[in-house]
């Protein structure tokens, strides 16, 4: 890994663990054991750091969602694999903010990405309703809505170690509940 990759990486690691107006470039030097110097030969500033950090992951990310969606795997499979996609980088509400306030720019990218993310989800779930894999009254957007707040609130919320599951699991969970729902068609009314 080149050190452009690594101080990337190491932007990662540091905004999980203190945000992104905690971290400082000083870290990224004990972290990686180099000079600010090398820092800056790469990055301007911590804006432009932030931004490129962003960028990268967000195109990754997109490039996945859009290998996913024109797969021709089921649409249940096609879903998880979002699912486990969508676990790249969790911003709590906290981060968020301060990404906002502090770093305009990569905020707007982060809308962006969203964005993106949830024109992606829709289209596959248009064709799976297309090809009536999927029923019709139901409005996708708001699919989207509560699938994405849903995976959002696990993975922010430490839902891995409360309830003991694997992402695996959880998904499963998700999944039933979102698409099977709670009552037993088989059992008597």
């Amino acid at each position: 890994m080149d050190i452009h990759e690594r101080i990337l990486e190491c932007t990662k690691e540091l905004i999980q663990k203190h945000g992104f107006r905690r971290f400082t470039m000083d870290d990224i030097v004990i972290e990686l054991c180099i000079s600010k110097g090398t820092i800056y030969k790469e990055f301007s500033s911590k804006a432009e750091l932030v931004d490129s950090f962003l960028k990268n992951m967000f195109e990754k990310e997109i490039d996945q969602l859009n290998f996913i969606n024109l797969s021709d795997d089921a649409i249940m499979i096609k879903i998880e694999k979002l699912s486990f996609i969508h676990t790249g980088l969790r911003l709590k509400p906290d981060n968020v903010a301060e990404l906002k306030r502090y770093f305009p720019e990569s905020y707007c990218r982060l809308c962006d990405f969203f964005e993106s993310r949830k024109k992606i989800f829709i289209s596959m779930l248009k064709v799976a309703v297309q090809t009536g894999k999927i029923k019709k009254d139901f409005d996708l957007h708001f699919i989207y809505y509560i699938f994405d707040k849903l995976l959002d609130s696990i993975h922010t919320d430490d839902v891995f170690v409360e309830m003991e599951l694997s992402s695996h699991e959880i998904f499963i969970q998700v999944r039933n509940l979102l698409f099977f729902g709670i009552i037993d068609n088989d059992s008597e009314n």
